[in-house]
């Protein structure tokens, strides 16, 4: 479920306090291990490593995976 972060709940600085949205990452991936994004013309890499752990890597297209 997706929430807004007060400002006041946030860790940094972000000078104007705005909301931030949170997004886990089971509704960024659903039942996937790895989500490519596109951001700038540039593609990453989101993945779940088997220890649970998020990985975002910038990613070559048609690369061969490791």
């Amino acid at each position: 479920m997706t929430r807004e972060k007060q400002p006041e709940e946030l860790d940094w600085d972000r000078g104007q306090p705005e909301p931030v949205s949170i997004v886990t990452a089971d509704e960024l991936l659903g039942s996937a291990r790895e989500l490519l994004i596109e951001n700038n013309g540039e593609v990453y890499r989101l993945l779940l490593t088997k220890n649970g752990k998020l990985l975002l890597n910038k990613h070559t297209l048609g690369a061969p995976r490791r």
